[in-house]
């Protein structure tokens, strides 16, 4: 009897840690997906300010530092680019875009 019972709240137990587990996978998903969401719109806006600044005649591109910055740590694997243009990444970019200089602040 008391092994019987024993067996059923182990059951329980087991199915609630697994309803659990599922919820974390779920909400973590979730946060990921807002977090690269919210890095998409802001690249899309530092591309709408670089066409900008180049259609005015700019060669030098000053771009928002937060447009590569996430609240989520481990969406990143490249480093980001800083305020010396001589530097990498922002020769690269600057390459990319097809400027002169490259510089995040």
């Amino acid at each position: 009897m008391f092994r019987i019972m024993g067996e059923m709240y182990s059951h329980k137990i087991r199915v609630l840690w697994q309803k659990i587990m599922i919820a974390v996978c779920i909400c973590f998903g979730i946060f990921v997906l807002m977090a690269c969401a919210d890095m998409r719109l802001k690249w899309e806006r530092m591309l709408a300010s670089i066409v900008t600044q180049k259609a005015m005649g700019a060669t030098d591109i000053i771009v928002d530092k937060q447009t590569f910055v996430s609240y989520y740590k481990g969406y990143t694997d490249w480093s980001n680019p800083g305020s010396d243009p001589t530097q990498w990444p922002n020769t690269t970019y600057a390459r990319v875009f097809g400027v002169q200089s490259f510089i995040a602040k």
